[in-house]
């Protein structure tokens, strides 16, 4: 039985493995995280139309600094989600770098087409090899990372991983469940008290005189 992982390790280490639910939940709280990030951004800094040129050249770009700090951050978690999905899986982590190979081919030629001035269908002629292949790619990573199970046992990347997530230490719950667990014992206590049945009492002797008649010898 493995041990559960801890929030930060689960977004910012490469280390260790995790299931299949604990990389799902990883990745959906990125993605809304990211998304979320990104809308306050554009809220908070975004460039006004309005706004003259040199604040707005500035605001534009304090924008595209925070969108990239955005966008550096969650690939981080990702690529450290992956990993530790691989691992479970019995697999190289390096596989979550996959799909960039046919990305940096698709951008490649498409700076090569405007370059060399070709037309529209012609650069798209020419990136959908890498297209298909990126679509390939990433399929093939969905259906091992998000479908399939985890490999049963330690493996080469370490321990099986736990069912859920680590909580941190809280001396206030602890308090609450020794306290919880003393007042059970007390009440299972005086259950039992109340359960045990009381001696009978005596019953009178058959000859004891009774009121307005004579003892029989």
């Amino acid at each position: 039985m493995g041990r559960a992982v801890g929030l930060v390790s689960l977004l910012f280490s490469f280390r260790g493995r995790i299931n299949r639910a604990q990389y799902w939940l990883g990745s959906l709280g990125v993605g809304v995280g990211a998304a979320l990030a990104i809308s306050i951004a554009i809220a908070v800094a975004g460039p006004p139309p309005s706004a003259e040129k040199t604040g707005y050249l500035q605001a534009a770009a304090l924008f595209l600094l925070i969108v990239g700090a955005i966008t550096l951050l969650s690939t981080w978690c990702s690529l450290a989600l992956q990993v530790k999905r691989f691992h479970d899986r019995g697999q190289s982590g390096w596989l979550s770098l996959a799909p960039f190979a046919p990305l940096i081919g698709l951008i490649s030629t498409l700076l090569g087409a405007m370059e060399a001035g070709a037309s529209a269908p012609e650069a798209g002629a020419a990136a959908v090899p890498y297209l298909l292949a990126l679509w390939a790619i990433n399929l093939a990573v969905f259906i091992n990372l998000g479908c399939l199970g985890s490999v049963n046992g330690p493996n080469t990347y370490g321990d099986p991983p736990g069912t859920g997530f680590s909580q941190p230490f809280n001396p206030a719950a602890v308090s609450d469940s020794r306290f919880i667990a003393s007042a059970s014992s007390a009440i299972d206590r005086a259950v039992q008290a109340q359960s045990r049945a009381a001696p009978p009492a005596p019953k009178p002797p058959t000859n004891a005189p009774s009121f307005g008649r004579r003892a029989t010898q």
